[in-house]
């Protein structure tokens, strides 16, 4: 196991440092931008023009700085960072490695496969969780060093927590589909593609009310930085349904991993 998890996290390393620092950057980037750019006073003369939809839209989200901060982690490129690491990672953990051939010169060593498999949820939780919290310094530093309004630690570490069960249920997804494939590329199109489809449907749910009836089915309907952050009412079904996702697709994947024909 341990030989295993040296493996996963030397060869991911560097992806998995590439993640840590583009969520961290990108969030200590916007406080920047909120600090030294009067946004709420573009947005009004964007408002001045704009029909009453994008008006009643803009004015409820993003005119108030907490509304922008909060907007940070629901942007699509905070999403998109944590979604990347989680998509390869599980596609890589039995897909990839039947793909490359490496998968069988690894089990021929003394090594179950329930440790093969549970190295790798390991491995993947782990490098999940140091992306999540690296987004959750680059706030903290960025809310210091530019010295605008903060948010309490507790709250930052429970969006952090809520980050990372969202983007381990993607993992949890994707290792679950590759328990099942032998090409890594078609285990992350999936992934990818029902990930995009779930934001989209988010987002469109948020904005029209006659689809709102599809967001429970949506797992970025329970990333709530606005509960957390500013209502300071988060709701612990949204961390209970992401960690079941988790644990289910987990549970799937080492059921079909271990019936499975290898290569």
């Amino acid at each position: 196991m341990l030989n295993l998890l040296r493996y996963l996290f030397t060869r991911n390393a560097f992806f998995t440092a590439i993640c840590i620092l583009l969520l961290g950057g990108f969030e200590y980037l916007l406080c920047a931008i909120l600090a030294t750019i009067d946004i709420s006073a573009g947005l009004q003369s964007i408002l001045a023009s704009a029909p009453p939809f994008l008006r009643s839209m803009i004015g409820e989200q993003f005119m108030d700085l907490a509304n922008l901060k909060v907007f940070a982690w629901n942007h699509p490129v905070a999403q998109a960072i944590g979604a990347a690491l989680a998509i390869v990672l599980g596609a890589r953990a039995v897909a990839g490695e039947v793909d490359n051939g490496a998968i069988e010169l690894v089990m021929s060593q003394p090594i179950s496969r329930s440790t093969y498999y549970l190295a790798h949820a390991t491995h993947g939780s782990v490098a999940l969780f140091l992306v999540s919290f690296g987004g959750i310094a680059g706030t903290l530093a960025g809310q210091n060093v530019y010295d605008i309004e903060k948010f309490a630690v507790p709250d930052l570490l429970q969006l952090g927590l809520n980050y990372f069960l969202l983007q381990l249920s993607w993992f949890a997804i994707t290792l679950a589909i590759s328990a099942f494939a032998r090409d890594s590329g078609r285990v992350a199109s999936v992934a990818f593609f029902i990930a995009l489809i779930a934001f989209i449907v988010r987002a469109i749910g948020d904005l029209w009310d006659r689809t709102a009836f599809l967001l429970p089915f949506t797992l970025y309907n329970y990333f709530s930085p606005k509960k957390i952050l500013l209502d300071r009412s988060p709701d612990l079904r949204d961390f209970v349904v992401l960690a079941m996702v988790s644990f289910l697709a987990m549970i799937v994947g080492g059921v079909q991993f271990h019936r499975r024909d290898l290569p």
